[in-house]
């Protein structure tokens, strides 16, 4: 298929298009042998295996053959907002919808991106019942470490930086992360696309083992691993224990091996209560 540059719709790479009878070349461009459909159709493979990066090549690739390429558009913005970088998604439908403006799936994902303030990863603002689901001590606690941020703890230069509170980020789906939750709780998410979780542990000396269950920790590797946060703070009111940062170790080992970016990584925090 290629695009018919009068009215920029998905032909056939005959000598007319059929829709306006513009004259189009009598066979489409290439990259390494392949026209825009073939590089599309790469790139959806891959995107099913959720090799975002390696599939946005390829749309790239089909985009250098045919600019003009609506469905190329469209799945380079779906692989954008899968790796949970909205503004880039949102860039890419704008050039979609120019090209083909009653693709219903574009319109679609375009309006739910739209919801999300800019620069925040796909998720929502969390409602009042899981909130309250938190216990008031644990959400006194999390008022108080998020303001620590930027006071005591100087990981945030000052409330500006903070670009939404108790926002449940959406955790993208990826094979080596079984078991995690569809969402994830970030106390404080930060311009810089940095999370913050705080776990309050009444009447201990140490965070137990067990604090942070196995899906939160797949989730947050999840969260790392698509893309949607840069880095991952988790405080407690109490030291972690050594078991306790065991297990952190093995999820920051296996980011290491999923060819995560160096920096995103789970770090722990001790924020006083």
């Amino acid at each position: 298929m290629i695009t018919c540059p009068k009215c920029h719709r998905q032909v056939q790479p005959k000598r007319l298009c059929i829709y306006c009878g513009e004259v189009l070349s009598s066979a489409p461009g290439s990259v390494q042998g392949r026209d825009a459909m073939g590089w599309v159709q790469e790139g959806l493979h891959l995107e099913q295996g959720m090799q975002h990066d390696k599939a946005i090549q390829c749309f790239d690739n089909a985009l250098k053959v045919d600019p003009k390429h609506a469905i190329a558009w469209g799945a380079k913005a779906r692989a954008h907002a899968a790796r949970g970088e909205r503004d880039e998604a949102v860039r890419c439908l704008n050039e979609a919808l120019a090209i083909d403006p009653n693709d219903g799936t574009n319109k679609s994902l375009r309006a739910r991106l739209a919801q999300i303030p800019q620069g925040l990863p796909p998720g929502r603002p969390a409602t009042t019942s899981v909130s309250s689901g938190a216990g008031w001590q644990e959400r006194e606690y999390a008022a108080l470490a998020g303001a620590q941020l930027y006071g005591d703890l100087e990981l945030v230069k000052s409330p500006a930086e903070i670009l939404a509170t108790n926002w449940l980020c959406a955790v993208p789906p990826h094979h080596g992360w079984p078991g995690a939750p569809r969402e994830v709780i970030a106390n404080v998410f930060t311009k810089d696309g940095r999370a913050f979780a705080f776990y309050f542990t009444p009447d201990v000396k140490s965070v137990p083992t067990t604090r942070v269950s196995d899906a939160d920790l797949a989730g947050w590797g999840a969260l790392l691993q698509g893309g949607r946060a840069s880095a991952v703070y988790l405080g407690a009111n109490v030291v972690w224990s050594p078991t306790a940062r065991h297990r952190i170790d093995v999820v920051n080992e296996r980011l290491a091996r999923l060819a995560a970016k160096p920096d995103a990584r789970i770090h722990l925090i001790v924020v006083a209560g």
